[in-house]
């Protein structure tokens, strides 16, 4: 069952397919449900499959961070170099050099000023690039957090649903199957995919 789309898509296709068969299983006599393990574990070994490629997404923002960051900085370099030669060129008499220093303070005030603009630009999108990944990051941990939750609840009610009562069990999956798909349909419904 291997993937044709990558990142967080594709982990979040897969937990969906996983929870719509975990939803989906067969009940068994006493309670709980029946699901094709082979096809859960399938599911399971495609996640882990596509779980590097969402990390070397974050990482691609990391190094996309550092590139903004080096290239801020080396604007800013050359703009001061830039300063200080025109500075050094305006050196010829005493009337130059005072007229020189004004110009060379005003030039380096405005580089520094104009460094820590891009700086801080280029700050702000990479905080904002990693807020997005890390909000992308939480949706996918609650909802492997939710199924997993949902397979405790389904072998709890499995292993400790008493003989005979197996009707009381099956009302409590029905609310417990209801309550799931309202999660799961309000979760996907607020996703952009």
């Amino acid at each position: 069952m291997e993937s044709k789309m990558s990142g967080n898509q594709d982990i979040m296709y897969l937990l969906r397919v996983l929870e719509e068969e975990l939803n989906n299983g067969k009940k068994a006599m006493f309670g709980g449900k029946v699901v094709d393990a082979n096809k859960c574990l399938a599911i399971i070994n495609d996640i882990r499959f596509n779980l590097p490629q969402a990390l070397s997404h974050a990482n691609a923002v990391v190094r996309e961070r550092d590139n903004i960051i080096r290239d801020a900085k080396e604007r800013a370099d050359s703009i001061l170099n830039d300063a200080e030669d025109k500075a050094n060129t305006l050196i010829d008499n005493h009337e130059i050099v005072a007229k020189a220093n004004e110009e060379a303070e005003y030039i380096v005030a405005n580089a520094k000023s104009y460094a820590d603009m891009i700086t801080n630009e280029a700050l702000d999108s990479i905080d904002d690039m990693l807020r997005r990944s890390e909000d992308n990051f939480a949706e996918i941990l609650d909802v492997v957090r939710n199924s997993r939750d949902d397979v405790m609840c389904m072998r709890k009610k499995e292993t400790q649903a008493p003989y005979g009562q197996a009707g009381k069990s099956d009302n409590m999956d029905m609310y417990s199957e209801r309550d799931g798909r309202q999660r799961q349909e309000s979760y996907f419904a607020n996703k952009e995919y």
